[in-house]
């Protein structure tokens, strides 16, 4: 049981259950004069879960650097793009 806690895609998958039940939070504190900034930071944690989950559970971590810059790439590129919609329509 202790190798199964000490394993590095156990913490990691810990990680992003904190990480969902923090949105969760958010979401249900989330007041209508701050929805919009709660919304954006929704948005940052769910890009931040994207990036582990392709670095640990699809294995970028060991990959070559063009493919974990092209990864890291691609997740500015959707948050920024996710972001912008989010505040244009809201």
């Amino acid at each position: 049981m202790e190798n199964l806690i000490a394993t590095r895609v156990t913490l990691v998958w810990l990680l992003l259950v904190g990480a969902t039940l923090a949105s969760w939070a958010l979401d249900q504190s989330a007041g209508p004069e701050n929805r919009q900034l709660m919304g954006i930071a929704i948005l940052v944690i769910a890009i931040i879960k994207v990036r582990f989950v392709m670095r640990e559970f699809k294995e970028v971590r060991g990959a070559p650097v063009p493919l974990k810059l092209l990864s890291d790439g691609w997740c500015l590129l959707i948050s920024i793009l996710l972001i912008t919609m989010f505040l244009w329509v809201s």
